[in-house]
């Protein structure tokens, strides 16, 4: 096994992408990550990414807002004060 071989079997077993050229596969439009790609290019959002993005961030507040009630209601009635 020569040095190349052993450098491409290193990087192959740590997560390299080993014998694909180019950029990586962008996400489709409709997905959270391709809202962030417009943005980072600087685009207009299409429809389907801004709703892909409305309902993460609606699933993030309601998960936010679900736990902090449950944390604080636990919290008082360990405190006893109801």
């Amino acid at each position: 096994m020569s040095a190349a071989d052993r450098a491409r079997a290193y990087r192959a077993r740590h997560g390299a992408r080993t014998g694909e050229h180019g950029p990586k596969a962008t996400a489709p439009c409709g997905t959270v990550s391709a809202y962030k790609r417009h943005l980072r290019h600087g685009e207009a959002t299409c429809a389907p990414c801004a709703a892909a993005w409305a309902t993460y961030q609606r699933e993030r507040y309601h998960a936010r807002t679900t736990q902090g009630d449950t944390m604080n209601s636990n919290t008082a009635a360990e405190r006893g004060e109801s």
